[in-house]
């Protein structure tokens, strides 16, 4: 693939930075695939800097010769988007087209630091932040994600809260590689087969690091504090088989419970607490290539679906009996986007202080 870019041409962006770098972001935004390249404009050069292969530069009058041969690219000041052969769609928040694009982030400058003197500061020690969400639909949990260093791996920790109580814990562990351009310092986490994003280290001592990270055409910071130490056998083992992009379950193959609505609501109404409340327990879910549950969502809603609340130990009961179904349909044949894994949801409807039913 032949990437062309008119970030170098000075005629339509006669005020772009010298030096500036732009990290890559996803390749479709349908996907939120990420890769793995750093761009850093020199004067009229571009130098394609590519985790998996050896550098590249492209000069301003190749780059112009290049686009004359029918490429289309849209750039402006804090965006590059590279397309092959296929008309790019704009407004305001989001860029489109039918087939693919490639996105990178123009990044604001983080602390120097080489790898080997971060990997002093980190390595053997927890960090911690909070999150709204992991990949799913979430109002009701408190999630801490908590992260640490080896030499070459870092595992993630997940901890699900509900009512200060803790639910559910995961854990995942994933190789871990450093690379230095223009004096700063990128951690790509994983491999090219199942990719996450880039980050940039903005800041790290003892007590906290700052990492930077780019999806959705914007650049996001992670914060973490340092933390106790964690033990790892308070955490169920899951990890995704593509960490980019989970199919919705009525998507192409249609993934679904094997054994049906009715037997799902009889294992849930075996010896489930009562409530003193009525609505609906919306649980979601993925369910990895390997049949597992994990990366759980909650959310609570009353008889109008506004937001309310549940005694924890219906929660608990829930979560516990959903996490464990192991038996869902289609999961082999998943292929819509290159998905692996699948997201679903189970309503589940109180009333009279019982789960009465559960739906789709």
């Amino acid at each position: 693939m032949i990437l062309i870019f008119n970030a170098c041409n000075q005629e339509n962006n006669p005020t772009i930075e010298k030096n500036q770098i732009y990290v890559s972001s996803t390749i479709n935004p349908n996907t939120q695939e990420p890769f793995h390249e750093v761009l850093v404009q020199h004067k009229d050069t571009l130098w394609k800097h590519d985790f998996w292969k050896n550098e590249k530069s492209f000069t301003k009058q190749e780059l112009e010769a290049l686009k004359m041969n029918d490429e289309l690219v849209f750039s402006n000041q804090d965006t590059i988007i590279k397309s092959d052969h296929y008309t790019l769609f704009k407004d305001p928040h989001f860029f489109r087209n039918n087939k693919g694009i490639y996105a990178y982030i123009k990044t604001s400058e983080g602390q120097k630091i080489q790898a080997e003197e971060f990997a002093k500061l980190v390595e053997g020690r927890v960090f911690k932040t909070s999150l709204n969400n992991l990949k799913t639909p979430n109002s009701a949990f408190q999630i801490q994600e908590k992260i640490y260093f080896s030499a070459d791996e870092i595992t993630y920790f997940w901890e699900y809260y509900y009512a200060d109580k803790l639910m559910h814990s995961e854990t995942e562990t994933i190789s871990l590689s450093y690379f230095e351009v223009e004096g700063q310092l990128f951690i790509i986490p994983a491999n090219q087969e199942n990719p996450y994003p880039i980050y940039q280290v903005v800041k790290t001592d003892k007590d906290e690091i700052e990492l930077a990270y780019f999806t959705d055409f914007e650049t996001k910071i992670k914060s973490y504090k340092s933390t106790k130490e964690t033990d790892i056998n308070n955490y169920e083992t899951y990890a995704l088989c593509k960490d980019s992009f989970q199919s919705l379950y009525y998507v192409g193959e249609d993934v679904r419970y094997a054994k049906g609505m009715e037997h799902l609501l009889n294992q849930l109404q075996e010896d489930a607490p009562q409530s003193s409340n009525e609505g609906f327990v919306n649980i979601h879910f993925t369910v990895n290539c390997n049949g597992k549950v994990g990366r759980i969502g909650l959310e609570l809603l009353d008889r109008n679906y506004q937001p309310t609340n549940f005694e924890p130990e219906l929660i608990q009961h829930i979560v516990d009996k959903v996490k464990k179904l192991e038996d869902f349909t289609n999961l082999e044949e998943l292929s819509y986007r290159g998905a692996k894994d699948a997201k679903l949801f189970f309503l589940i409807q109180i009333t009279n202080q019982q789960i009465v039913e559960v739906c789709p």
